[in-house]
């Protein structure tokens, strides 16, 4: 009977897990379609070829390793300014992200959402790597001045200034919305 009742709670767990993703891509498509919407004439948008693929030349190609360089660059310095900021910063920035309404707490989670699809189809995965690891790096390196707060409160700040670094290091592909909302909670 234990077994019965744990698989059932997975698949509840499944199940609200497989309606949450359908209605992040569901945002996702409507977000699109409003961008398309306004960028190509009525008559292009019904042809199979109105959203071409982009496929840069080798010009464009040099410009964006320049691009994911300089991006990396300004990731690891917010990233370097982080690791000098008392814990006391941090954990203001944590409260604020668990203090977000209903509405606040879903844009950024459609945000992070998005933003993580970014980094693995975009963003070479040694960088992300990197940017993570830099993160949890200016934690550890943080000067504590003050008593630990709550687990709650610790990780909502570490996801903040780390999904901030690779909202930096993801730029060039992020739309501009979901930018501003993951580096805005962190700006010191």
């Amino acid at each position: 009977m234990f077994a019965t009742t744990h698989v059932l709670v997975s698949s509840g767990n499944i199940s609200a897990v497989a309606i949450f993703a359908a209605g992040v891509i569901g945002a996702l498509g409507a977000r699109r379609r409003q961008r398309t919407d306004a960028i190509v004439p009525r008559d292009l948008r019904t042809a199979a070829h109105a959203i071409p693929m982009f496929v840069p030349d080798a010009d464009e190609l040099a410009a964006l390793d320049a691009d994911d360089h300089d991006a990396t660059k300004r990731a690891l310095q917010l990233l370097d300014t982080w690791s000098n900021c008392p814990r006391s910063l941090w954990r203001t920035v944590g409260m604020q992200g668990l203090r977000a309404t209903r509405h606040e707490a879903g844009a950024v989670t459609t945000s992070q959402l998005i933003l993580e699809g970014i980094v693995a189809h975009h963003v070479p995965s040694f960088d992300a790597w990197v940017v993570r690891d830099a993160a949890d790096t200016a934690w550890f390196l943080s000067p504590e001045d003050e008593e630990p707060a709550s687990s709650a409160i610790e990780m909502a700040a570490r996801r903040a200034v780390t999904n901030a670094g690779l909202a930096l290091l993801a730029h060039a592909w992020l739309p501009a919305e979901d930018f501003e909302r993951l580096t805005a909670r962190i700006e010191a």
